[in-house]
């Protein structure tokens, strides 16, 4: 998956609600294989969703680091509880 030029996100999106077995979204060096070109790494789910806490294990390689971040050589992880973080006020 190759994001191109610009500002690109790739959002990664998990709910463990209905699985009895499984405590965490792995995701590890062979996911990273072919993507490329994103400068944002976006986590949503995470926190409690039908009763169920969502948390993710990313394993994260200096090859997946090396083909993704921003013209400053930052890969921007935006870590996104939703509703569960906002500030009463805040948009």
């Amino acid at each position: 998956m190759d994001a191109g030029e610009g500002n690109d996100t790739l959002v990664i999106d998990g709910d463990l609600s209905n699985m009895d077995t499984v405590s965490s979204i792995q995701i590890s060096d062979s996911e990273w294989t072919n993507v490329r070109n994103f400068e944002n790494l976006r986590l949503v789910g995470n926190g409690s969703v039908g009763g169920v806490d969502n948390s993710y294990d990313i394993t994260l390689t200096n090859s997946f680091i090396a083909s993704n971040h921003d013209e400053d050589g930052l890969l921007n992880i935006i870590n996104d509880n939703g509703h569960a973080t906002k500030v009463d006020g805040a948009n």
